[in-house]
């Protein structure tokens, strides 16, 4: 009897041994998942970011009259056209914080968000500037400005008779990120600063809520310190990514803390159970186990359920247009890839279409760029409803889009072109008058890779554009 208990208790010691090393694993793959999905969040931010306000440069880039304003050296003409523009983005999104013209000397000619302070030499601080200005190609990264820390992207200003006229540059505020993962997601983001730069940074700032993280950081963040160090017990810190400036000097840090009361409670208490349960009821301890693992496994499944839910939704995210919700170029190059795989491999037919909105410059020109995205995604709308459920539809770039219709002729894509055409044509944007919209077709031809029925059907499309607009017109093989 004495035996056979000694046995059950080693047993039962051996199995809240395993279930310990279990709940250390566990913890340690939840702990690592977070980590993913925040570097993941962090990413998607950035780089949404990026994309908006380049794109938003770029259409600015476009108005003749701002390209003859900095060519002139007009300021009070380039203030008049461009300073509305930046308090609509910075009331959409307070943080925007930075829209700057350039010289070519890396001189400020303007700055929209101090319009009063101008012409003062940057060329040795502002190295991403004094970068395009050397390359005249885009950059973008995290610099220190004399009001903060901005992710910042900065673009070349150059004229249709290729005259490089300087640099337009967007810069958000590093804050940004704090508040999108403050609100946004289930994370409480922590901003560190190297000590030497913070003094010079926020100098003279107050209501900045900062505290002593370490010899080298200051922490800027909602906590406390006393606060921070309670919290500790209870859940996980991690470091997301190192903020490095253009020359790759060290700023600081992005960590994020994640609450793990739930998953602390949930072991401890476990833990409690098994020893009680050991010591009062070793003769039933094997089911005593068998109940805890179970509940163990439970839990695990229903996170690891809610991560693939989170996956799914951040794969979804990855391929869809922000404006449109349809595809986003990425999707459609991926389809495409695809799709010339298996016409090559089963010798069917594939057909490319390309549509861009007739003279939408004009409209964003008139009515602004609101009114611009209500047609885009008006556009969206009428092309995804129309075509057929094997078809694909995505937003290229701008006011472009390309449907890619598999094991379909150009004969056939016509039909389907025409009938998007007058769609469009006939529906009310309500903006008081009517738009077109002009399509390429090119059907896949044997030697064509994807960058050849792109661009065979971009060229259709310039047709259609040259012969009129308002129609659709078929590439035509030399």
């Amino acid at each position: 009897m004495y035996v056979l208990i000694g046995i059950i208790t080693i047993i039962v010691l051996l199995f809240l041994y395993m279930g310990y090393l279990h709940n250390k694993y566990a913890f340690e793959t939840i702990e690592k998942e977070e980590k993913k999905i925040a570097s993941k969040i962090y990413e998607n931010t950035f780089n949404d970011f990026i994309k908006k306000y380049e794109s938003i440069a770029e259409n600015i880039l476009l108005d003749n009259n701002v390209l003859q304003a900095l060519k002139n050296s007009d300021r009070k003409a380039l203030l008049d056209i461009t300073l509305p523009i930046y308090k609509n983005l910075n009331k959409e999104n307070p943080f925007l914080q930075v829209m700057h013209f350039h010289t070519k000397d890396t001189v400020s000619f303007l700055r929209l968000h101090k319009p009063e302070k101008f012409g003062d030499d940057l060329s040795s601080i502002r190295h991403m500037i004094n970068k395009v200005n050397s390359t005249h190609k885009k950059q973008i990264g995290i610099e220190v400005g004399r009001y903060g820390i901005y992710s910042r992207v900065a673009l070349p200003i150059i004229n249709k008779k290729n005259e490089f006229l300087g640099v337009l540059e967007f810069g958000i505020n590093i804050n940004y990120i704090l508040d999108v993962f403050g609100k946004k997601y289930d994370f409480h983001p922590i901003l560190l600063i190297e000590k030497k730069l913070f003094t010079i940074i926020y100098k003279g700032y107050e209501g900045v809520a900062y505290s002593s993280y370490s010899d080298g950081y200051y922490a800027i963040d909602s906590q406390s310190e006393n606060e921070r160090e309670k919290s500790c017990n209870n859940s996980i810190t991690f470091k997301v990514t190192d903020l490095k400036s253009a020359t790759n000097d060290n700023i600081g840090q992005i960590l994020f803390t994640k609450d793990m009361t739930l998953y602390m409670n949930l072991k401890n208490t476990t833990r409690n159970l098994s020893i009680i349960s050991a010591l009062i009821m070793v003769f039933i301890a094997l089911y005593i186990i068998r109940i805890i693992l179970k509940r163990h496994i439970h839990v695990i499944n229903e996170y690891e359920s809610r991560l693939n839910i989170k996956h799914r939704s951040l794969l979804k995210l990855s391929n869809t247009d922000h404006l449109t919700k349809i595809n986003n170029r990425q999707a459609i190059e991926r389809y495409l890839s695809k799709e010339l795989k298996r016409a090559k491999r089963h010798n069917v037919q594939l057909s490319l279409l390309m549509i861009d909105i007739d003279n939408f410059k004009s409209i964003n020109d008139t009515f602004g760029h609101n009114t611009g995205d209500h047609v885009i995604k008006n556009i969206a709308k009428i092309i995804s409803t129309t075509i057929r459920d094997t078809d694909y539809c995505g937003r290229w770039g701008g006011e472009e889009f390309i449907i890619l219709c598999p094991e379909t002729s150009s004969t056939n894509a016509i039909v389907l072109a025409e009938k998007i055409r007058e769609a469009v044509h006939a529906f009310n944007f309500k903006i008081g008058r009517d738009l077109t919209c002009s399509i390429g077709v090119c059907e896949y031809a044997e030697g064509y890779d994807a960058e050849m029925l792109v661009g065979n059907a971009d060229s259709a499309l310039y047709s259609a554009k040259n012969s009129g607009k308002n129609r659709v017109i078929v590439y035509q093989t030399p």
